[in-house]
């Protein structure tokens, strides 16, 4: 970069790479800056799920996140040929089924409830009960009174994160390593950032893209930021998938907000099972009983 910054993101995370992507492509000079390497805290380990609909297993008609996740999964859906041919990186984008199983009656009512407001306007939302089920996913649990199946892609997250900063780079993005401790002002106004090193840079604009560290910057803003990082657990274990003589792996992925399971079959098939509040067994031997939260609500620091 041989002009003066227009704008000056801090963190090289998701947010960070897609906001500089979408700045150099409507031609505007970015720097990036990043105390340590692109996509090397929660960013790069992220599940990385989009989903069409709702919001994991809570799943209401009227929740403004509904239409959210949906334009995010359709602006995915446009972006991945685009960003292979910019960046020239596969970021693993997938689509696949999501079953919401119902073990109770309570439960089938809900997520019947929820496919017959949404099959209008999206197609993808069934409720599929008995062999249908099955056909989706036969490792669902034979006592499952059915299951509303949704739509949800995923992609590789260090991969994904990675190829928005290349296809930034090729036009004119420019990264840079350093550890930003505060803002630059005057008049009243931000104007850059001070690094640790003691050194400046300026900008008109600075956007603040440190996902889950972004407490830092409540002392620079005078602010009470209300974010932090959550620690999240996975574990995986194999599954066999009948009459083909190959095991299937099965990732669980536990945090303290909903635990989820996927399973990949193959290059072509990946279903992923959303667990419900209530215990159960995904396939035929119960090595998935129960998933609870973690930590508990009175562990979590307070804001």
């Amino acid at each position: 970069m041989t002009n003066q910054p227009e704008v000056i993101v801090v963190g090289a995370g998701v947010m960070g790479c897609s906001i500089a992507y979408w700045l150099s492509k409507a031609e505007y000079t970015v720097l990036v800056l990043e105390q340590e390497a692109i996509a090397c805290g929660a960013s790069g380990v992220a599940a990385a799920m989009l989903e069409a609909v709702g919001h994991g297993a809570h799943l209401t008609t009227n929740d403004p996140l509904t239409a959210f996740a949906r334009a995010g999964f359709e602006l995915h859906q446009a972006l991945q040929p685009l960003l292979l041919e910019e960046s020239g990186m596969d970021t693993g984008y997938r689509e696949n089924p999501v079953i919401h199983p119902a073990f109770t009656a309570a439960e089938a009512e809900t997520l019947q409830a929820y496919a017959l407001e949404r099959c209008h306007d999206t197609p993808a939302v069934q409720w599929l009960e008995g062999q249908a089920l099955w056909d989706v996913e036969p490792h669902v649990n034979r006592a499952v009174l059915g299951a509303l199946v949704t739509h949800q892609a995923q992609v590789l997250a260090y991969r994904f994160v990675l190829a928005l900063a290349r296809a930034a780079e090729q036009r004119g993005m420019e990264l840079r390593h350093g550890e930003v401790v505060g803002l630059e002002r005057q008049a009243g106004g931000v104007i850059g950032v001070r690094l640790r090193n003691g050194g400046t840079l300026t900008a008109p604009v600075v956007v603040l893209a440190m996902g889950p560290w972004s407490q830092h910057a409540a002392a620079w803003l005078d602010l009470c930021i209300p974010i932090y990082p959550v620690l999240g657990n996975c574990w995986s274990c194999a599954s066999p998938i009948p009459n083909s003589g190959r095991r299937s792996p099965i990732v669980a992925c536990i945090s303290c907000t909903r635990p989820t399971a996927s399973r990949w079959q193959g290059p072509q098939r990946s279903t992923t099972v959303v667990l419900s509040t209530s215990p159960l067994l995904l396939v035929g031997r119960p090595f998935l009983k129960r998933l609870s939260r973690w930590p508990p609500r009175s562990q979590r620091p307070k804001s």
